[in-house]
């Protein structure tokens, strides 16, 4: 999968941008754990290189001899039509698009990042995949123009100072938003965006919205299900047609059931995987799954001694999660994904089913409404932002942060003005998160594997956007459900984690669901009760909670943190963002199990680190 880096300067020779270029490709190469290439693509006023991976589909340069154009993809690419071999495609792709320019885009899909040059225009354009989930950042210093998949390589490139504003979004999400990074002159693409540079302009295109079919809406349950089926299927075949055996992540929940189940369906070989504790519910139910289908299965896990071994995998995760993603979460990800890509190239991960299943951003509404407007205020606060300790913080920005993310809501709602609300918070789940979380994800594991999500492909997010409102209402599932016993049943009659089977609920298999009606019961009343008095009441729970007590991977980074003064106040490049004294209060009564901060502790030094690996200051 891998990833490349560009330069581009205005009027300039090989000569005058050799050294910002090298350093430019030294630092991403050291950041993502890549060699660095023996081959450079040189344009008017630009060069490139790709830096490949063990896992890379589209390796190498294509060059278009002729025009002496250039294409360099990272990533997935793609075909709807025509030749799929993957350096076919980009040879299509690079003539065509001479041609046609970003028309010639609608013709391609996939999780991937592009660099063409046009010889015959001088033009260097860059691209991001219609999801926004492979990650390209940029940067400009003068009139140099950086671009890389490694954000910290273009920060010390263009010496950006931190971005207070986002710095404070991540403490309290755990992901920036839009474009933004931690620095202030570092931007990450948004999805299906062209960014085409020449000599005099730097222009941005948007090349890629989603589509809501209402032909869709108004089909019968039984119809949308076959038709679903038939996309699903051809939509595998295309993608899947040149793999080989992949692995496919299997869970004891609904989205990765439905991709598992098309890829035994198409028969494409998978070996099924879960990740934790042999005893995890999801572990237990993953492995019965397998047993009744007679899938290949592996319960991945990581080493007993990680809490000794965890520390080199900060600095990974760091370099790797460009400061996107916590890097304590991270770091475990990180060596998983190592783990699978020494055995299996190539991950299947059960992405974008979720939005088949409800409206996530408007889950509460569990019957649909005639409202016409969207409530941004219960979306963050029931979706985005999560309570953090306050005291800890020198200031309060919370009101400055919630309101760069409603504005930053606002936007993407703003090209969808014409849908109804539900659909146009589906659009913005669909905008918002798949780049920061999904992607982040993706982008992360690039040096390892290639990882694919078959329902994050345009035709069947068109699809899943398009299908009636009242077969997403949440807990019911009924389009999804109904997908699932239609293509297997003995499938969708195993059970899941959140109780009951992935069946249609209906009165004659509603004892099957006594398990999830536990659940929502004891799920509202826990809500209520907090709401009103302040504490959780759980009426089902029939022992006492185990004390709390961190455990020993915790409080090993801590300490290692603390020894190393990124949890240290007053030796943080960070330091002005807290209250020195009731940070070390906290980290204290973390370590001694006596309150519990969630990620906070582990965003407070994913920002550090960041800081400190580039130099940033903050203002």
């Amino acid at each position: 999968m891998a990833g490349f880096v560009a330069l581009f300067k205005a009027n300039s020779s090989p000569l005058d941008r050799e050294k910002d270029f090298q350093n430019l490709l030294e630092l991403t190469a050291q950041y993502k754990g890549l060699e660095i290439p023996n081959e450079y693509a040189i344009g008017r006023d630009c060069i490139a290189a790709k830096l490949d991976a063990p896992s890379s589909l589209h390796r190498g340069i294509v060059h278009h001899e002729e025009s002496g154009s250039w294409l360099l993809a990272a990533g997935t690419l793609v075909a709807l039509e025509g030749d799929n071999d993957s350096h076919a495609l980009l040879e299509n792709l690079l003539r065509d698009y001479l041609v046609n320019d970003v028309n010639e885009l609608e013709r391609y899909d996939g999780h991937f990042a592009l660099v063409i040059y046009n010889g015959w225009e001088g033009s260097l354009s860059i691209i991001s995949d219609p999801m926004g989930l492979f990650a390209i950042y940029y940067g400009r210093r003068g009139d140099q123009v950086y671009i890389s998949t490694s954000a910290l390589a273009v920060a010390r490139q263009v010496r950006s100072k931190a971005d207070p504003l986002t710095i404070e979004c991540f403490l309290r999400t755990g992901r920036p938003f839009g474009e933004k990074t931690l620095w202030q002159d570092v931007h990450r693409l948004r999805p299906a965006m062209l960014i085409k540079i020449t000599p005099d302009k730097f222009q941005q295109f948007e090349y890629w919205i989603p589509k809501i079919d209402p032909d869709i809406a108004h089909l019968h349950l039984g119809e949308a299900v076959k038709l679903a089926d038939e996309k699903v299927c051809q939509v595998y075949e295309r993608v899947f047609s040149r793999e080989k055996k992949v692995w496919a992540d299997l869970t004891g929940g609904f989205d990765t059931r439905v991709t598992t189940m098309f890829l035994a369906k198409m028969g494409i070989p998978f070996t099924a995987y879960c990740f934790g504790p042999s005893d995890h519910s999801d572990v237990e139910i993953s492995r019965i799954v397998c047993k009744e289908m007679g899938w290949d299965y592996q319960n991945i896990q990581l080493p007993h001694q990680w809490s000794q071994v965890q520390i080199p995998w900060f600095e990974k995760a760091l370099y790797r999660g460009d400061g996107l993603l916590n890097v304590v979460q991270l770091a475990e990800t990180l060596r998983i994904s190592e783990e699978r890509s020494l055995i299996l190239p190539v991950h299947v991960a059960g992405g974008g089913v979720d939005e088949w299943r409800y409206h996530i951003f408007g889950s509460n509404i569990l019957f649909y409404t005639n409202k016409t407007k969207v409530d941004y205020e219960k979306i963050l606060t029931s979706r985005i932002l999560y309570p953090i300790p306050m005291n800890v913080m020198r200031n309060d920005r919370s009101g400055d942060v919630r309101n760069a993310l409603a504005k930053h809501l606002i936007r993407i709602e703003a090209g969808f003005k014409d849908k109804d609300v539900l659909s146009r918070t589906d659009l913005m789940f669909l905008r918002h998160r798949h780049p920061l979380h999904a992607g982040a994800y993706l982008s992360a594991e690039s040096s390892f594997e290639r990882t694919l999500l078959p329902f994050c492909l345009k035709e069947l997010e068109n699809f899943g956007l398009s299908l009636r409102h009242s077969w997403r209402r949440i807990y019911q599932y009924t389009f999804v459900r109904n997908l699932l016993e239609k293509g297997c049943f003995p499938l969708a009659n195993i059970r899941t984690v959140s109780g009951g089977p992935t069946l249609p609920i209906r009165v004659t298999n509603a004892y099957k669901f006594l398990p999830l009606g536990k659940y929502l019961i004891d799920h509202f009343t826990q809500k209520t009760v907090r709401k009103i008095f302040g504490r959780s009441l759980s009426i089902f729970r029939t022992s006492p909670a185990p004390e709390r007590k961190p455990p020993a991977v915790r409080v090993e980074w801590l300490r290692w943190a603390i020894s190393n003064k990124y949890l240290k106040p007053a030796n943080m490049n960070s330091e002005l963002f807290y209250n020195q004294a009731n940070l070390s209060s906290l980290i204290l009564q973390e370590i001694e199990g006596s309150i519990n901060s969630g990620e906070f502790l582990d965003r407070v030094l994913t920002v550090e680190m960041a800081l400190r690996a580039t130099g940033a200051e903050v203002e």
